[in-house]
């Protein structure tokens, strides 16, 4: 009602006018509401192109942590259970963001989850299945998928 109030007084071209006039929460509402949606086509139109048998070049995955390095780095990470919808969960909740990492003398902070882009000879290799595809919320500063999804 606001909003077609805005637009009355406003005038039907001056949208940002319009949307001035709504309170913060209502614009941080709709604004939500759009990423979900942004989100959503994404996530549909990778299931569409791909289906959820392969990982393809571009894709973003969780990154294998720093105490794993080395041989095991390599090999394709299996995760059960809990631990895989956990870190599913954070995935999905907690976008990669350069400003969310802790800095190199901040020890107390937990550090964010940084995606890696799957290559070409990864995919070859199938050193990732589908369950370690993650698709960030679209945002500012936000790594995205290297390829037709993005």
């Amino acid at each position: 009602r606001m909003l077609l109030e805005g637009l009355k007084r406003c005038g039907p071209t001056n949208l940002i006018s319009a949307m001035s006039r709504l309170p913060r929460g209502l614009k941080s509402l709709y604004l939500h509401a759009f990423q979900s949606y942004v989100w959503n086509h994404a996530a549909s139109e990778r299931l569409r192109r791909y289906g959820c048998e392969k990982v393809v070049e571009g894709d973003l995955v969780l990154a294998p942590s720093s105490a794993g390095e080395g041989a095991a780095a390599d090999a394709p990470r299996d995760l059960g259970g809990e631990e895989a919808q956990t870190e599913a969960f954070i995935a999905e909740i907690h976008p990669f963001d350069e400003e969310a990492l802790p800095s190199a003398t901040d020890s107390t902070t937990d550090s964010a989850v940084k995606p890696h882009m799957v290559t070409a000879e990864e995919m070859q290799a199938g050193s990732y299945s589908f369950r370690d595809v993650v698709l960030p919320l679209p945002g500012h500063r936000v790594i995205m998928p290297q390829n037709d999804i993005a």
